[in-house]
C-alpha cells in the first residue's frame, strides 16, 4: 500500500474520507458512497474492495452525526429554467431527471418565466427545505442566486455564467457561432448578418461575441447594421431580416440566427420577398432542434451536448450535497454543425 497509508497515523488524527480517497485514487464522492452501500453506484468490483480494504487498514469510520444529517434530507433537487418549450431546456431537463434518479434523489422544476419574473421564487423553492439543492439555469436576476448564498445552499449555474461565480458548466456558444460563421464564409459568403435572441441575455451576448470573432478570423468586416435582435419570435425573426435588406452596405448573402425558431421564420420572410432560400439566401441556426431537420428546406443547425450538460450538472451537484465536493466549472465544446439543406456556395464575384 501507498506509504501515505500512514499519514493519519503519523498525525495522531483519526483517519478521514479524504485519506482512503487519495491513497485508492478516487474521489471523495466514490469513497462516501461505496462506504454507504450505495445500490445504484456503477463501479469495478476491484475498486470496491480496494476502497473497502484501505477504509479498514485505516481504520477510517464514516461519520455517523454527518450520516444521521444527510438521511434528513429529502433527497428532491430543484431546476429553475426560464422556459419548458425551448428543446434546449427540455433535453438538459430531462438528462438531469435520469441522474437525479440514478443517485436516488427526484427533480422539482420551476418555471423562472423571463416576461414575468418571480423575486420571491428561490424564496418559495427553498423555505421549509423543499429542495437540498438547485440548479440555475437563468441568471437574469442576480438577486435570486443571491439569495440562494443567503440560506446556504448548493447549487450549480448550468448553461450560463455569473461574474464571480466558479460553480457553472456550460456549453461555448462563442465556439459554435464561430464554427457557424467559419462555414458560412468556406460557402463563399463576404456578408454576413445575426440574427439573434435579446443581446442583454446571456446567449445573446455569447453569441454576438462568437460572430465577431467568427468574422475576425475570416477576414471579414463587422457590420453593425446587419446584427439585429428579437425575442425568439417567428415573426419578429422575418422583420428583422426584412430591414436587413436595405442595410447601406449592401444585403447579407447569409444569416446565423439564434436558433430554429428565428431562422425557420427568417427563411418564411425571404420567400415572401422573392428570395430563394438557399439560392439567394443561405440560413444557419446557431442552435439544433426538431423544427430544423423537418423544416422546408431542413436547416443547417450547430448541436451542443445538452444530455451530458444534465448528467454532470446533477452529478456535481449531488457530490457538492453529499461530501462538499467543490463544483469544477467545465466548458463543453459543440458537438459540430449538421449541415442540411439551408446553406449553399455562391458563385465568387
Amino acid at each position: 500500500m501507498n506509504d501515505s497509508s500512514d499519514a493519519p497515523a503519523r498525525s495522531g488524527r483519526a483517519a478521514r474520507l479524504d485519506d482512503v480517497a487519495v491513497i485508492a485514487g478516487v474521489a471523495k464522492s466514490t469513497v462516501s458512497r461505496v462506504m454507504s452501500g450505495e445500490a445504484t453506484l456503477s463501479v469495478r468490483a476491484e475498486t470496491r474492495q480496494r476502497i473497502l480494504a484501505i477504509a479498514a487498514e485505516l481504520g477510517y469510520q464514516p461519520d455517523s452525526r454527518a450520516r444521521a444529517l444527510r438521511l434528513r434530507r429529502t433527497h428532491t433537487l430543484g431546476i429553475v429554467v426560464p422556459e419548458i418549450d425551448n428543446p434546449a431546456f427540455g433535453t438538459i431537463i430531462r438528462s438531469a431527471q435520469k441522474a437525479a434518479v440514478a443517485r436516488g434523489y427526484s427533480l422539482f422544476i420551476s418555471l423562472a418565466d423571463k416576461d414575468q419574473p418571480d423575486g420571491e421564487l428561490y424564496r418559495r423553492l427553498v423555505a421549509g427545505s423543499r429542495v437540498d439543492g438547485v440548479l440555475v439555469t437563468t441568471t437574469s436576476d442576480p438577486a435570486l442566486v443571491a439569495e440562494l448564498r443567503r440560506r446556504a445552499i448548493s447549487y450549480v449555474l448550468v448553461n450560463r455564467e455569473s461574474p464571480g461565480e466558479t460553480a457553472s458548466i456550460i456549453v461555448d456558444y462563442v465556439d459554435g457561432t464561430v464554427r457557424a460563421v467559419a462555414h458560412l464564409a468556406g460557402l463563399g459568403h463576404r456578408r454576413l448578418a445575426l440574427i439573434s435572441g435579446p443581446l442583454g441575455q446571456y446567449t445573446g451576448r455569447k453569441r454576438l461575441e462568437g460572430f465577431r470573432r467568427g468574422l475576425a478570423a475570416a477576414g471579414l468586416p463587422f457590420d453593425p447594421d446587419l446584427v439585429a435582435e428579437c425575442n425568439y419570435g417567428w415573426e419578429e425573426a422575418g422583420d428583422a431580416l426584412a430591414a436587413m435588406l436595405s442595410a447601406p452596405g449592401g444585403p447579407p448573402t447569409a444569416v446565423c440566427a439564434a436558433n430554429a425558431v428565428v431562422a425557420s421564420g427568417t427563411i418564411a420572410r425571404a420567400r415572401r420577398l422573392g428570395l430563394a432560400v438557399p439560392d439567394d439566401l443561405s440560413v444557419v441556426a446557431l442552435l439544433d432542434g426538431p423544427l430544423a431537420a423537418m423544416s422546408a428546406p431542413a436547416i443547417t443547425a450547430m448541436q451542443y451536448p445538452f444530455e451530458e450538460l444534465g448528467r454532470l450538472a446533477v452529478n456535481a451537484l449531488i457530490d457538492n450535497l453529499e461530501d462538499d465536493t467543490e463544483v469544477a466549472g467545465r466548458t463543453l465544446p459543440p458537438l459540430g454543425l449538421a449541415e442540411r439543406e439551408s446553406t449553399y456556395a455562391i458563385d465568387p464575384l
